[in-house]
């Protein structure tokens, strides 16, 4: 019995000891987070296996050595197997716990969890090394960041050594090569990138890392130029990319770490340097480019000009922080003699093209990347400045450097000129952004920290004019004016666009066809002058227009749009002619009746009409249909527009008077409506002769006729227009002076009679209407 109760007791009281020792263990692992600063870690170690089957195990224990109470033969057997199986288990929990609590046990740990070797196998399919993969860096790529980032915080240069060289190397050749294989640019997994970010930030709040040049910058601009070389050229980067290394570049800015940026430029300029001033075209045994190196080398160019973007950004923002003498450093730095420098790139050209690129919004530029600084300053009225205009405002300074020899030591010899934009919209709109440009500079030349500390104190007036080159404003201002010249000589003198021409008078053609056909509908027999009405004695006949119009809108690139320039003409005659032939119909009226509104076909009925025709003038019949129930039925075959109890109605619109009425006349007295050239026309003057055959036919149909004036080139016409123009002389200068004209003819018999009703207001009763009882049947008038 004693022996079985000291079995019970070591039965009971074992587990009860290590269960005390269970917190103590907890708080341990507690303090590994305070140690590696990392949730991931002790994530983890939750997740191990030894973790696991310890407290299950200890659990399991705990509840067997309860019921050793029982004095059970079975129960003590079982407790105390689960009492050597905890014993076991808690012996490789121990040592799983120290190789927690040691960096680079722990490292090796893991690296032995990921089987990373596995991804260096030839034998593994892509599918599967992808999957693999993946798994690693969702499972321990953080856990490996953070430990890596705890032997930077703690100096501990084997174990951070280790890890870089055992484990990074090797993850970002992987991911170069299986995210990159069929890509055209360049990208690695966000993961990848967001954790490069987190090691840098962990090198700048450590200590001493200026003695350690590589490794800080292997996580940032070497990390990624270096895997986009291949074997036809560099492989341009992702917009991702871009954004990762711009995010460390404004990390050191904001730490204030100068040196670090002045080595991030050093290897862009160098990567720039050695693989983008280059042509990567190949060529076949032809001497032909091959179209897959022109494909290729096209990107790349893309890729030098995002580079270039990049770099200006880069030292826009030391600019912005007022460094000026490591902003002189950065762009004059060269490895070559002779000098390489980045200003290579920039000629006063190309600089002013970057300066109107990074003024233009995001949502314009051709790519998506965006510069932000990290404490853009307020203006002097509250308004935050935006890192656009900085940018910018460095393009500017590029374009002073322009004057710099390359090794920032004198002035150039010479200026290359800026070449003026072709089309006129960019001459016109460069013309005004000009001054704004020119008041920028001389606040940068104001700026006497930046000439003092840059080689741009080598540009003054004084060195300019013994060099014999011009002064940047000077320059600039030269260039505006010759812009100026160059846009008002295109305004007045340029080459019009035969297609604009050819547009205008087709549709002044097609406008005068339309009109004529239309009033064709009530056309009569011809008439001669002697029988012809006694108002088209001075209303002979209808001609076509004499109107100025700007020649700017006929230029191939007018500077702003000009709405319905071709239409103009065209409309104008429209409406003339109708307003000729009703004009002309009102004033031969016999009688004239106005009556209410609602009674003006009341008072057609009075008319008693048989063999006539209706000319509506300015009414909506439709409208008087619908409201007063007239019966007017819509013509579908004829000619007329509707009829009324068997009389055709015409319907027009025109005249000097808007007030809607109806002309009634007999068919028979329909007028004669024709055109006729000029040169039917017996005995005319000389003056007349001279004037038509200096016209061009544009309708043989209708003997349409025109002629174009260039108003700067007639004096005598331009002197005319002074007198009753409105524009100014120098306006006229620009016009273009365009004479339609053709000999229409609309005459009436002289014995034709008209009646004319006309609608009176839609509210109006009394005053000057016109009782109905006082109008006449047609045959009594």
């Amino acid at each position: 019995m004693r022996d079985k109760g000291f079995y019970s007791l070591i039965i009971a009281f074992l587990p009860t000891i290590i269960a005390i020792s269970y917190p103590i263990i907890i708080q341990t692992i507690s303090k590994l987070n305070e140690v590696y600063s990392s949730s991931k870690i002790i994530d983890s170690f939750k997740k191990e296996k030894y973790h696991l089957y310890f407290k299950y195990c200890l659990i399991s224990s705990l509840i067997l050595s309860g019921l050793t109470i029982l004095n059970y033969e079975f129960l003590n057997i079982l407790a105390f197997v689960f009492l050597i199986l905890l014993i076991g288990i808690f012996i490789l929990y121990i040592e799983l716990i120290l190789k927690y609590s040691n960096p680079s046990d722990l490292f090796e740990h893991i690296l032995k969890k990921t089987q990373i070797s596995k991804l260096l196998s030839e034998n593994i399919i892509k599918p599967n090394r992808a999957n693999f993969f993946e798994e690693i860096l969702n499972n321990h790529h953080e856990i490996i960041t953070d430990l890596y980032c705890f032997a930077i915080k703690f100096d501990d240069i084997p174990l951070e050594t280790n890890i870089r060289q055992r484990y990074f190397y090797l993850i970002s050749n992987i991911s170069k090569e299986l995210n990159n294989e069929n890509e055209t640019e360049l990208s690695f997994d966000s993961i990848i990138y967001n954790n490069n970010f987190k090691i840098l930030e962990s090198f700048i709040k450590s200590s001493n890392i200026e003695t350690r040049y590589r490794a800080i910058e292997f996580y940032s601009t070497e990390f990624y130029l270096p895997y986009s070389l291949g074997i036809h050229g560099p492989k341009p980067f992702n917009n991702q990319t871009f954004v990762a290394i711009w995010d460390n570049i404004i990390l050191l800015i904001k730490v204030s770490n100068y040196s670090k940026i002045k080595k991030h430029w050093e290897i862009f300029y160098n990567f720039f340097n050695l693989y983008l001033r280059r042509s990567y075209l190949q060529y076949d045994e032809k001497s032909k480019v091959t179209d897959e190196s022109f494909i290729k080398n096209q990107k790349i160019i893309q890729f030098k000009s995002k580079i270039i973007e990049f770099n200006i950004s880069f030292l826009a923002i030391i600019y912005y922080k007022r460094k000026y003498r490591l902003l002189e450093d950065l762009v004059l730095y060269t490895q070559n003699l002779p000098a390489k420098t980045f200003l290579l790139e920039f000629t006063p050209q190309k600089a002013f093209d970057q300066y109107f690129e990074f003024r233009k919004d995001i949502f314009e530029k051709n790519w998506t990347m965006s510069y932000y600084f990290d404490d853009i300053e307020f203006d002097s009225i509250g308004f935050q400045k935006d890192s656009k205009f900085y940018i910018s405002e460095f393009c500017l300074i590029l374009f002073l450097y322009s004057w710099i020899n390359d090794y920032g030591t004198a002035l150039k010899d010479s200026i290359q000129p800026l070449s003026l934009p072709k089309d006129l919209p960019s001459q016109k709109a460069l013309a005004q952004k000009l001054p704004n440009i020119i008041r920028r500079i001389e606040k940068i030349f104001k700026n006497k920290s930046l000439i003092s500390e840059t080689s741009l104190a080598l540009i003054t007036r004084r060195d300019c004019l013994l060099k014999d080159i011009p002064y940047p404003t000077d320059y600039l201002n030269n260039f505006r004016n010759n812009l100026e010249i160059q846009t008002e000589e295109r305004l007045s003198r340029g080459e019009l666009d035969s297609s604009k021409i050819e547009a205008l008078i087709n549709n002044t053609v097609r406008s005068i066809k339309e009109v004529y056909l239309d009033v064709s509908r009530i056309k009569g027999n011809d008439i001669d002058k002697e029988n012809r009405d006694e108002v088209s004695n001075f209303m002979e006949t209808i001609r076509g227009t004499i109107i100025p119009l700007n020649r700017e809108a006929f230029l191939s690139d007018p500077t702003i749009h000009y709405i319905d320039y071709d239409k103009i003409l065209g409309r104008y005659i429209k409406n003339n002619y109708y307003a000729h032939i009703l004009d002309k119909i009102d004033i031969i009226a016999t009688v004239n009746y106005t009556v209410e509104f609602n009674e003006i076909f009341k008072a057609v009925d009075i008319l008693n009409l048989k063999d006539h025709i209706i000319i509506s003038a300015n009414l909506n019949l439709e409208f008087l249909n619908n409201s007063l129930k007239i019966g007017l039925i819509k013509s579908e075959n004829g000619l007329e527009d509707y009829t009324y109890k068997g009389i055709p109605i015409f319907s027009f619109d025109g005249g000097r008077h808007r007030s809607g009425r109806l002309f009634i006349m007999k068919s028979k007295d329909k007028p004669m409506i024709k055109h006729r050239d000029w040169k039917e026309i017996e005995n005319p003057p000389s003056e007349f002769i001279d004037r038509w055959k200096n016209m061009e036919n544009i309708s043989d149909d209708l003997h349409i006729y025109l002629e174009r004036i260039e108003l700067n080139d007639h004096p005598d016409i331009l002197d005319k227009y002074k007198e009753f123009s409105e524009y100014s002389i120098d306006e006229l200068k620009k016009m273009i002076q365009f004479d339609v004209d053709f000999l229409g003819y609309c005459w009436f018999p002289k014995s034709v009679k008209i009646i004319s009703i006309s609608q009176g207001d839609l509210f109006q009763q009394g005053g000057d209407l016109d009782e109905l009882k006082k109008i006449k049947p047609f045959d009594n008038v």
